[in-house]
């Protein structure tokens, strides 16, 4: 079965065609019905979090695809079974999204959506329920809502259901309207029914510029990200220096992995006390992490999220053993503090420490 991403880019002509093909469906009497397809994306949460393995999860084929992204389809009135579309499965549930419109009035809208479970959707409601407990809320979680005409589902749905369809022309590329919101908070919980207040992706309620927060003694930059630099493969788009290049300060030869969010080294030197990898032992770059691979004690690898890399550290001899399973990786981590900073820049050229160490704070009058 095909796999469809409309996340990447289509060509003019190809979204010209489309348009065409939406744009003649909708005058019709007889127009194919009209479906709304649901996807929860957890992604964010979990990666952020430490929970989320690698990238590869992205790729359908991976089991854990089921534990980070969540699809309904509210269309019970055409089928109660679930539906393909673009080569993914979409249970069918009693879902509803209200005041999704946006309007000139100014304010951004705030739509309320609602879950019910069946017994179709269950399992995945189950799943979905037992995540919730876990991060303790949905809040960053994505709500991707596609809305387009029956008669474009896949043509690997049951010979049952498309029989139903007049005209059935497979096309994963027509969207009627695509809408992508974030999971404000939790409105209210059974045991069958949720309900969330979401916020558009253009939303800035409480929002307050400048918004970098002034902070004594801890950094504010995203480490191995915009403002640290700590990496080997800097860019401008995501570290954010000038084209004159990178501050002296950030360039490394390696950037390998040091401390954990504690400040525990990995490899044991003089002065430090306590470290993860035996006295002997040395760390060894493997590079980007790859399924089905043996991993040795000290070697290290990376994971990539929105161009930015994350390094991991083995602890145990292991095969495919995805990180950051704590039990055979370590987080490469920085406490945020001057002490972390240090750890890893040459101090004679400066730390990019992104905190106001001379900051003090004034007493009130």
């Amino acid at each position: 079965m095909p796999i469809y991403n409309d996340n990447r880019a289509i060509t003019v002509e190809q979204a010209k065609t489309n348009s065409k093909i939406i744009n003649a469906e909708l005058p019709k009497t007889n127009p194919a019905g009209i479906i709304d397809f649901f996807e929860i994306d957890l992604e964010d949460i979990l990666f952020d979090n430490l929970l989320l393995a690698t990238k590869i999860f992205n790729t359908p084929a991976s089991s854990a695809d089921s534990e980070r992204v969540f699809r309904f389809h509210n269309c019970l009135n055409f089928t109660t079974k679930t539906i393909l579309f673009q080569g993914k499965a979409y249970h069918a549930a009693p879902i509803i999204i209200q005041d999704i419109e946006y309007t000139t009035k100014g304010s951004m809208p705030r739509p309320k959506l609602s879950i019910t479970a069946n017994a179709r959707a269950s399992q995945a409601m189950a799943l979905l329920k037992a995540k919730i407990l876990e991060l303790g809320d949905l809040t960053k979680g994505k709500l991707i809502r596609r809305r387009t005409f029956t008669k474009f589902i896949d043509k690997e749905n049951s010979k049952e259901l498309l029989s139903q369809i007049l005209n059935h022309e497979e096309n994963p590329k027509a969207i009627l309207r695509l809408d992508i919101f974030y999971f404000f908070r939790k409105t209210a919980e059974t045991e069958t029914y949720l309900e969330f207040e979401l916020a558009s992706t253009l939303d800035i309620d409480n929002t307050g510029l400048p918004n970098r927060i002034v902070l004594q003694d801890k950094c504010v930059w995203q480490y191995r990200g915009e403002g640290c630099c700590y990496d080997t493969n800097l860019k401008k788009n995501t570290h954010g220096f000038t084209s004159s290049g990178p501050p002296s300060a950030a360039i490394h030869p390696d950037a390998k992995p040091v401390a954990d969010a504690n400040n525990m080294r990995f490899e044991k030197i003089p002065e430090a006390t306590e470290s993860y990898l035996p006295d002997k032992i040395k760390l060894s770059n493997k590079g980007l992490w790859t399924k089905n691979s043996k991993y040795l004690v000290g070697q290290y690898i990376f994971i990539v999220k929105d161009d930015i890399r994350y390094y991991f550290v083995c602890k145990a001899e292991h095969t495919n053993v995805a990180p950051p399973n704590s039990s055979y990786w370590g987080a490469d981590q920085c406490d945020k503090s001057i002490r972390g900073c240090k750890l890893r820049f040459n101090q004679k050229k400066g730390l990019p420490f992104g905190g106001f160490a001379a900051v003090r704070k004034a007493a009130s009058a």
